[in-house]
């Protein structure tokens, strides 16, 4: 008769964003880690001592034993348990790959777990490490420029630099730095351009990223060239993504091109022509405007959140 061992709880970093959680067996009184096959089943059970952790608890004391099915699991961003076989896993973060945008390190260890490519354009500008780490504080600021501001002291960290002479007016003091007629109009008026004050007042580094100076460079461009129909920062994403997928494309010899952008809407209302980005000014920020992409993905992600 095999030994069996119950599945206790889930350990799981003390972060407070989306991660993979390890589950913990126990046996008596000890604690086991299963051990996992190439085939993703459990091939044995290995004692840890001596570890001090949070867990989810498991409620309902399943029980496994070695050839069992490997058990894998994920904290998400609300903090729930998702509890995966390794095949289940990878269809459930496929279908939800978008939702982790702007949890950089999340992101990049689900690609990793499900062999996916690393190519959402959010993160096309990631090469390495320090990019990631980039795009992380990038997140963590967006998640505290989306929340409301108590005092005029802290809200005047996103005015105190005049980037291209851009002073929009103040909010008033129990608004979100983001509030305005509408997220459209956020974005026309200069908004991620408001976002990287904030950011450059928070953390003085980011004055000197050239990523970050590129996407300075190219946000010039884009009050005049989303359609009307970007009525939310989603639509201004697609929006967005479409400008980074038609400039990679152009190869024609003319500065600027006509392209047709069309809202990703199920009945798309509005259909312009808008001109591209100019050749030269593309190829040389091309990760400035995937920059661009994942500040508007990952702010909208936080206002959601703060809404729901």
């Amino acid at each position: 008769m095999s030994t069996t061992f119950i599945l206790l709880g889930f350990s799981t970093p003390a972060d407070s964003g989306p991660s993979f959680s390890t589950p913990v067996f126990k046996r008596n009184q000890t604690l086991y880690l299963q051990v996992i096959s190439e085939d993703e089943y459990i091939s044995d059970f290995e004692e840890i001592k001596n570890i001090n952790f949070d867990t989810f608890e498991n409620l309902n004391n399943k029980e496994y034993k070695v050839g069992d099915k490997a058990v894998y699991a994920i904290k998400d961003f609300r903090k729930r348990l998702i509890q995966r076989s390794k095949h289940e896993m990878d269809e459930y973060l496929r279908a939800n790959i978008r939702a982790i945008v702007a949890y950089p390190y999340f992101y990049k260890s689900a690609c990793e777990f499900s062999n996916l490519k690393l190519d959402l354009p959010e993160f096309l500008g990631c090469k390495n490490n320090k990019d990631f780490l980039l795009w992380q504080v990038l997140s963590n600021t967006a998640k505290e420029f989306t929340l409301p501001i108590a005092t005029k002291n802290r809200l005047s960290l996103a005015h105190k630099k005049n980037i291209h002479n851009s002073s929009p007016p103040e909010p008033s003091a129990n608004q979100s730095a983001l509030v305005r007629k509408s997220k459209h109009d956020d974005f026309q008026e200069n908004y991620f351009e408001r976002f990287i004050s904030f950011a450059q007042n928070k953390h003085q580094r980011l004055a000197k990223e050239k990523t970050v100076l590129e996407s300075l460079v190219l946000s010039e461009y884009f009050s005049h060239m989303l359609p009307e129909a970007a009525e939310n920062l989603e639509n201004v994403r697609a929006s967005l993504v479409k400008i980074l997928e038609y400039s990679k494309q152009d190869s024609s010899s003319s500065p600027l091109q006509k392209i047709k952008i069309m809202q990703i809407n199920k009945k798309p209302k509005y259909a312009k022509n808008y001109k591209l980005i100019p050749r030269h000014v593309i190829d040389e920020n091309t990760d400035g405007l995937s920059l661009i992409i994942y500040v508007t993905a990952a702010i909208s992600h936080f206002q959601i959140k703060q809404e729901s």
